[in-house]
């Protein structure tokens, strides 16, 4: 695999804004991002964010998706690319849990971030500008000149 240096990863929160009217700036900059990274072949997402979009848009937003409107979405996602966990990120990420002091679940995330050799993890959830190895995480919500442009 090519490294590419504008590659990026989207944690679940992005996406879910994405579809989620309920807050329209966050909306505004997650289809920003999501959009580029299709258009110029750079996001990616694991399969353990679309099972977490999937729950969270068709069962914990004010309006959620139908099941039949979220599978619909997840065909489409396939625009982007998919890293599947497996067992070694998995041990990968309970190592990354000690070390890093984030939730397994973020650990996850990152792992398969750092497989698919991205250098940015765009994540509402994690701390702004921390670094765990080669990756930066980066809030877009917080840097709004970056995306409303």
């Amino acid at each position: 695999m090519t490294e590419n240096p504008d590659k990026f990863f989207i944690d679940t929160n992005i996406l879910v804004y994405a579809h989620d009217r309920g807050d329209q700036a966050k909306q505004l900059i997650s289809e920003r991002l999501v959009l580029s990274g299709v258009e110029n072949n750079t996001a990616v997402i694991s399969t353990q964010v679309i099972n977490e979009w999937f729950v969270t848009i068709t069962k914990k937003i004010k309006t959620p998706l139908s099941v039949k409107v979220a599978r619909e979405e997840v065909v489409l996602l396939r625009a982007l690319e998919i890293v599947e966990l497996s067992y070694e990120m998995i041990l990968l990420s309970i190592d990354l849990q000690a070390s890093n002091k984030i939730s397994f679940w973020d650990s996850l995330i990152v792992s398969a971030a750092q497989v698919s050799e991205c250098h940015t993890l765009y994540s509402e959830d994690m701390q702004d500008g921390q670094k765990i190895g080669s990756l930066k995480i980066v809030n877009p919500y917080l840097h709004l000149d970056d995306f409303l442009r």
